[in-house]
């Protein structure tokens, strides 16, 4: 196992996407030229990054991986820096799959992860439900950078804590997402760094902001980095912006000796909700 560097340099990228693709890497190319990029790691932008708005409605038809691939290795060979596409719709043999694309800075595919908790939300006038939409992803998924070991989720399965324990000594875990304002507003923050306190480790948010509008949904913005033992590095408001945080991984260190909880997790237990 590589020893992880003391530090590692991200970019959190929160946009406010469209329904137009070129438009939306156009964006996020933008973004990143007006930010000070030198000696960034690693850049992460929110769930939907390519195409936001409904697919089946409009008739687009998501591209396969290797039509991703063929753009967006492109586009961060460019860039120059190993890029989180926080998600895009693939289309595969069995269905169309809400997936984050890790690709190097060489362009080439490191991994993907395949976003296994789909949104619902039953309001009324705005319910959303993925499961229409999506097929279900099955496997965890981490990736190695500069020695550190990080974690891939999407959006809702921040409510998931049993993915997150899956996880549990990862340096850095991720979580793109399009996190809902009326959903944001009352969790986002609450949920990352419960997620960050749990696990010991870099919690990064990176949220959609503005209207979504050909659903008609506002996304809340908010993206954050959480260090381990909780606190909020860096948060950005409601506006496009590109977040950078500085992480030590001395800070993980620090975290893990002071309260060893993951060494005190009881695995021999079997938990059971009778009474």
């Amino acid at each position: 196992m590589n020893t992880p560097s003391e530090n590692l340099s991200v970019i959190l990228c929160q946009t406010c996407g469209n329904d137009q693709p070129e438009q939306n890497v156009a964006g996020i190319r933008g973004l990143l030229d007006n930010t000070d990029t030198a000696g960034t790691d690693l850049v992460v932008v929110p769930e939907n990054a390519i195409y936001r708005g409904d697919f089946i409605v409009a008739g687009y038809d998501p591209p396969t991986l290797e039509q991703h691939l063929d753009t967006l290795g492109s586009v961060t060979r460019d860039i120059g820096i190993c890029t989180v596409w926080g998600s895009v719709q693939v289309t595969r043999e069995n269905g169309i799959y809400n997936t984050a694309l890790v690709i190097g800075a060489d362009g080439e595919l490191v991994t993907t992860y395949e976003k296994i908790h789909l949104f619902q939300l039953f309001t009324g006038t705005n319910s959303i439900d993925e499961t229409s939409r999506f097929a279900h992803g099955a496997n965890p998924a981490t990736f190695t950078l500069n020695g550190w070991t990080i974690a891939l989720t999407i959006c809702y399965d921040l409510r998931f804590p049993e993915l997150y324990r899956v996880y549990a000594g990862a340096d850095l875990m991720l979580c793109p997402a399009e996190f809902t304002h009326m959903t944001g507003k009352a969790h986002w923050e609450i949920l990352l760094r419960a997620r960050a306190i749990e696990n010991q480790c870099y919690v990064a948010g990176v949220n959609q902001c503005g209207m979504n509008e050909p659903m008609q949904v506002l996304a809340y913005g908010h993206s954050m980095m959480v260090a381990p033992w909780g606190e909020v590095l860096a948060a950005a408001d409601e506006d496009e912006v590109c977040l950078r945080s500085e992480l030590s991984h001395q800070a993980i260190t620090d975290a893990r000796q002071r309260v060893p909880s993951l060494q005190s997790m009881q695995q021999a237990v079997t938990w059971s909700n009778s009474h």
